[in-house]
């Protein structure tokens, strides 16, 4: 069963809404645009403006505090390794306190036992 958001969604697109009501199903955090590996195929080899740096933790507790709950679903993903961002545990832990559903691409090679301890619930 769908959602009452997602389903108010899929109105306002079929019906050609620009100005939604509804809340973003899914949304991506990018925290870090750094990796350890260098996959043939990562978009990052073509991206001129990768830093390899990590998002102002200003920036991301602005973020978090205005809109944790405006989210069906949190995913942290993007050009970079979540779990190599200085400050993956306070993300992590400040979208759990909300209760909001939280999805992590990462290829595990970061993994550590407090990491694995902040991940699983």
């Amino acid at each position: 069963m769908k959602s009452q958001n997602a389903a108010l969604c899929e109105k306002e697109f079929r019906e050609g809404i620009v100005d939604v009501t509804c809340r973003p199903q899914v949304a991506w955090l990018e925290i870090t645009d750094r990796c350890q590996l260098d996959c043939v195929m990562c978009l990052r080899k073509m991206d001129v403006n990768v830093t390899s740096s990590d998002m102002p933790r200003e920036v991301s507790t602005r973020l978090l505090t205005s809109c944790p709950r405006r989210s069906d679903l949190w995913r942290f993903s993007g050009s970079g390794e979540p779990m190599l961002a200085k400050d993956f545990e306070y993300y992590l832990g400040r979208l759990q306190e909300t209760g909001a559903r939280i999805e992590i691409t990462t290829n595990a090679q970061a993994f550590t036992e407090d990491k694995l301890q902040a991940v699983l619930p």
